[in-house]
């Protein structure tokens, strides 16, 4: 089984090297993008399995970036997880249909779970 592709955009460096090395220690191939147009263009040509991004970024914000994603077929189902240290509850993502949202700092036990539920496969249902 080939290891999973998780693109990492942050625009902070110390947070995209942080996650690189603890997701790498966990097994996974990353890939690191400094705003949100750089991490749509890499989910067009790199096709991650997963995408984490940071709000609050030069060149197309997180929630840009959602919106552009959810619009664009080739991209479209690819899970992401929104990350900010901005905001912290639900009334900051809400709006935007946005099913995973990790406040900064996180809870890294947390924030791996919720990396290995988006990458499991769909269990079929159980036979009658």
């Amino acid at each position: 089984m080939s290891k999973k592709k998780i693109l990492v955009v942050d625009d902070e460096a110390q947070i995209s090297m942080l996650l690189q090395m603890r997701l790498q220690a966990e097994g996974y191939d990353v890939i690191l993008a400094e705003d949100g147009q750089a991490g749509i263009a890499k989910m067009k040509s790199e096709k991650p399995d997963l995408v984490i991004m940071d709000v609050f970024m030069p060149n197309l914000n997180g929630y840009e970036a959602w919106d552009k994603k959810s619009q664009d077929p080739e991209i479209q189902k690819i899970p992401m997880i929104i990350m900010s240290a901005k905001c912290a509850t639900k009334d900051c993502y809400d709006p935007y249909s946005i099913v995973e949202f990790m406040p900064k700092p996180f809870d890294i036990p947390r924030f791996l779970e919720t990396v290995r539920r988006l990458l499991a496969p769909l269990q079929p249902p159980p036979a009658d």
